[in-house]
């Protein structure tokens, strides 16, 4: 028997979609199921009991919950705000022709190649407060030292330098690409048409940039709002939970204080969360995609 050439192409990649499937369904399946019931780790299977809903509620009502999310929040729209910002100022400089311009590219994306939790752990003997690199630099040069991440004030500052660190050669490395791809001429003839270099910039560089923008902000927005290894190695949360961002929460209450139909209830809450800024953010992108479409139309 025959199968048809139309079905053959699913029937080579079914193997790779079926594993992929129960990597990613699986654990949300059992995750959501979880968080309906009470029980916790190192407990019988059969100890479980169902609550219904009571998890989620329980989170709801948590003020630790809202302060992580609060926490979160904040490292998240720190990092994906200046990391984007970067990224497009490095990558327009790293778009013009200047000599060693390959060897400065291949420079700039070293700190994606590094491992986060070793990442991690480099910095935090940088930011240590008595034999740091830093402070050690600050003091020869007569400037005033910080406790970095042993402070309550300075430790979600320092993390969020970190990040920024290692992240934004992720967003020039898309930037740089998408500025490939606007057309030389159209610049030309928007520069020949009278436009300024702001005016070229704003409606014919980022309007070519749609896309890339988009991908820089929902893949750094989706990792900066689960960042855990970078936390976990610099400051384990502290000091106090003055750095406990929800992924953070969620791993103290499921396999510290052993709680794991309440972590799963937050973790469900958690994917919520991030689905509905995905889908903000792509919203906004089909909007002024769209009003950039409509605005070219009506010049014409």
């Amino acid at each position: 028997m025959t199968i048809r050439k139309q079905y053959r192409p699913y029937l080579l990649i079914a193997p790779a979609t079926i594993i992929l499937m129960i990597i990613a369904l699986y654990p949300f399946v059992y995750a959501l199921q979880l968080s309906l019931y009470r029980w916790e780790m190192g407990q019988a299977v059969e100890a479980k009991k169902f609550i219904g809903v009571l998890n989620y509620i329980k989170a709801l009502l948590s003020s630790d919950f809202w302060t992580a999310l609060g926490t979160t929040a904040v490292y998240t729209a720190a990092t994906v705000v200046v990391e984007f910002g970067l990224g497009l100022a490095v990558a327009l400089l790293l778009n013009g022709e200047f000599v060693g311009r390959s060897v400065v590219r291949s420079i700039a994306i070293i700190p994606l190649a590094v491992t986060p939790v070793v990442v991690g752990l480099v910095w935090r003997v940088l930011y240590n407060t008595d034999y740091g690199l830093i402070n050690f630099i600050l003091h020869e040069l007569g400037l005033p030292t910080s406790k970095w991440i042993a402070g309550m004030s300075t430790a979600l500052i320092s993390v969020v330098i970190v990040d920024i660190w290692q992240w934004t050669p992720f967003a020039t490395l898309i930037l740089l690409a998408g500025l490939q791809t606007v057309p030389i001429d159209v610049l030309e003839a928007s520069k020949i048409d009278g436009a300024s270099g702001l005016q070229r910039f704003r409606y014919v560089t980022l309007a070519f940039l749609r896309t890339p923008i988009l991908v820089v902000l929902l893949f750094r927005t989706i990792d900066s709002f689960k960042v855990f290894d970078n936390i976990y190695a610099l400051t384990m949360g502290g000091p106090g939970s003055a750095t406990e961002t929800l992924s953070m929460h969620l791993y103290i209450q499921g396999f510290r204080n052993r709680h794991m139909g309440y972590a799963s209830a937050m973790g469900i809450l958690f994917l919520i969360v991030v689905t509905l800024i995905c889908q903000l953010f792509i919203r906004v992108i089909d909007n002024q995609g769209t009003s950039s479409n409509d605005g070219s139309r009506t010049r014409r």
